[in-house]
């Protein structure tokens, strides 16, 4: 399994009058004592020196490079309470502003849900905001020469004289949010309208029990990162999360060092216990082609390494503490990305042990998870396509056939184009083989290589579904536009009358076109890069579906009901202008990754009612079953 990325992403348009100046403090909340010496020994393994005790509040600061971590253990306090609640957890965050008291009025008039502090006679009294989960976000304008926060309220302790340097760790590097399911574009428009962040790339992060959308949002020129999880599943990483601390909340922190290798050293002498990778994930280093001699550096060490889109990217990851929470140790050199080629191994480590077995070979987690084995009664099929690019299909399929308790895999078989015709007679002499999917260009292909075709993917031109049937011959439909017609149904779309804009005439644009007309739409507008294109398919569905009003080129956006890109551009670019749509039409994007794309952002933020390319996958996943029996 893999996970899917696009970056750079548009956003909504960021606060133009604040200017975060970067990240001041984390507040850790503890229930009890035995919680408080139990992080403040992560703490100390981790570098971190006492720096001082507050004057009148059972409150510690813990300092290492620039990060200020506070740990409040005061019993009437808003933490304790907070820490009644959820356990041991982030309840606030310090982020640096120009001026506090303009900022919490001017959020306040923006709809931002303020908290009123209530500081002792003497203490500093910092405006806050309410984030995540009920937690708070201070609003920090003395820093730098302006003095600090922690002068005025802590007896500070001067470490520089006890020569301990330390284990490294220099500032955080971005800090991880689990938000309630369904609820990441709530979050990313309070950090954009309050804060400034951008959207920098969204993330599809699949695990055993589900998959995570992760949405990382800063600033271009800044180091205040976070990163939104938004789960599809109770079962998933981020969704035993929330259950684990009855809401949102602060997952895990990321802390810089320049060089990782000395800080889990220093660490690990100091006690601190790390997560241990599995074995398999650095023989497939090694396979990968990776250096063996910096390989055998990484495995001794307990490190991992992404080098996704260039430079590196070096991480380990402490074990959680009470609540879920863990620390994450990180060396950028000339990378931007977050350790995606790693989440995997890391959700699965953290889930067991298996982390012994040199060459085992992970299996499918929702596989392993349910107790699902492969044998040779196993039905065997897939999606053959001839790209490195993620897809979706193996995923949603293993997870349907595990939940059904069906014997069956769902696999992905790499094919170069020019190469489909010895894959087909294969796939004749293949007896476990039920049947296989096809994407680009195999679609256009399959036609041709099949024994039997329907009338539907011959009218298509592309077949996208395949069965092998018990005498070696191969039947070839496509499912498509049935797909998206089924999934706008599900979702409670009434086509019939309806004004469709469909935005590309290629393979996946015709499959919905026919299907569109098939399903008694009124009128239909079909929009293509190549206007002959566009008008070729008009002509042909207006000639079978006399009935149905079709045109060539975008519509009148204000006449519309329902917009459908069939394109590939939208992952950074939207073929359909939302400007005059028809505030009431559904937005219907076919792209399976990112699961946000630029479209869908932009259509939810506009207050369109949205449909997902996974959406519209499950539309499919039925009619794939009975068309390759599965059931059987």
């Amino acid at each position: 399994m893999t996970t899917r990325t696009t970056s750079h992403a548009p956003a909504p348009a960021a606060a133009n009058d604040l200017d975060v100046q970067g990240l001041e403090f984390i507040e850790f909340a503890t229930a009890d004592e035995g919680e408080a010496k139990a992080l403040e020994t992560v703490l100390t393994a981790l570098g971190f020196s006492f720096a001082g005790h507050h004057r009148s509040r059972n409150v510690s600061l813990f300092r290492q490079g620039q990060i200020n971590i506070v740990l409040n253990s005061e019993p009437v306090s808003f933490a304790r309470s907070f820490a009644f609640v959820h356990g041991l957890a982030v309840c606030a965050l310090g982020l640096r502003v120009d001026d506090a008291e303009k900022v919490l009025s001017s959020r306040r008039a923006r709809g931002a849900q303020p908290y009123e502090t209530t500081g002792r006679e003497g203490e500093l009294n910092i405006p806050a905001l309410r984030g995540v989960g009920g937690s708070l976000i201070y609003l920090v304008d003395r820093f730098g020469d302006r003095g600090d926060v922690y002068s005025h309220d802590f007896k500070l302790v001067d470490t520089r004289g006890s020569g301990w340097k330390g284990a490294g760790l220099l500032r955080v590097d971005h800090i991880s949010q689990t938000v309630a399911k369904g609820s990441s574009r709530h979050w990313i428009s309070f950090y954009a309208r309050h804060f400034g962040l951008s959207v920098l790339e969204h993330n599809y992060i699949p695990d055993a029990g589900g998959y995570t959308v992760s949405t990382v949002l800063g600033q271009p020129d800044s180091d205040v990162r976070f990163i939104l999880n938004d789960p599809s599943s109770d079962q998933s990483d981020s969704g035993r999360f929330l259950a684990l601390n009855l809401s949102g909340g602060v997952q895990h922190i990321a802390l810089r060092t320049e060089d990782i290798f000395h800080t889990v050293t220093v660490t690990k002498q100091m006690g601190l216990s790390f997560l241990q990778v599995p074995a398999s994930y650095y023989a497939d280093l090694r396979t990968e082609g990776y250096d063996p001699a910096l390989v055998d550096r990484l495995e001794a060490s307990g490190v991992m390494m992404d080098t996704i889109g260039g430079g590196r990217f070096l991480h380990a990851y402490t074990l959680p503490l009470a609540g879920g929470i863990f620390f994450e140790v990180v060396q950028r050199e000339h990378h931007r990305g977050f350790g995606l080629h790693d989440v995997v191994y890391r959700l699965r480590a953290m889930e067991g042990d298996g982390s012994q077995d040199a060459g085992r070979v992970l299996a499918p987690p929702i596989l392993e998870n349910l107790g699902a084995r492969i044998d040779a009664e196993t039905a065997l099929t897939g999606t053959v396509t001839d790209r490195d690019s993620a897809i979706a299909t193996p995923e949603a399929m293993e997870r349907w056939y595990a939940v059904r308790g069906i014997d069956a895999a769902w696999l992905t078989f790499r094919v170069a184009e020019g190469r489909l015709d010895s894959f087909v007679a294969a796939a004749r002499v293949l007896e476990n083989l039920k049947g296989f999917t096809a994407t680009a260009p195999h679609k256009k292909a399959l036609v041709a290589l099949l024994d039997e075709v329907s009338e539907r993917a011959r009218r298509i031109g592309a077949v996208n579904v395949v069965r092998r049937n018990a005498d070696g011959t191969l039947a070839g439909d496509n499912m498509e536009g049935l797909g998206l017609v089924r999934a706008l149904a599900a979702h409670g779309t009434d086509l019939r009358g309806a004004r469709v804009w469909l935005a590309g005439a290629g393979t996946t644009g015709r499959a919905i076109a026919w299907a569109l007309a098939e399903a008694g739409i009124g009128r239909l507008a079909i929009d293509d890069a190549d206007p002959e294109v566009a008008a070729l398919l008009a002509d042909q569905i207006g000639a079978v579906h006399t009935g149905l009003v079709v045109d060539a080129g975008a519509p009148d956006p204000a006449e519309v009901d329902v917009a459908i890109n069939a394109t590939h551009i939208s992952v950074m670019l939207t073929p359909i202008s939302l400007e005059g749509l028809n505030p009431k039409a559904v937005v219907v994007e076919t792209l399976l990754t990112p699961p946000v794309t630029a479209l869908m952002f932009e259509a939810e933020t506009s207050g369109h009612t949205v449909l997902g390319g996974m959406a519209v996958l499950d539309g499919q996943l039925g009619l794939f079953r009975d068309f390759l029996d599965l059931d059987a």
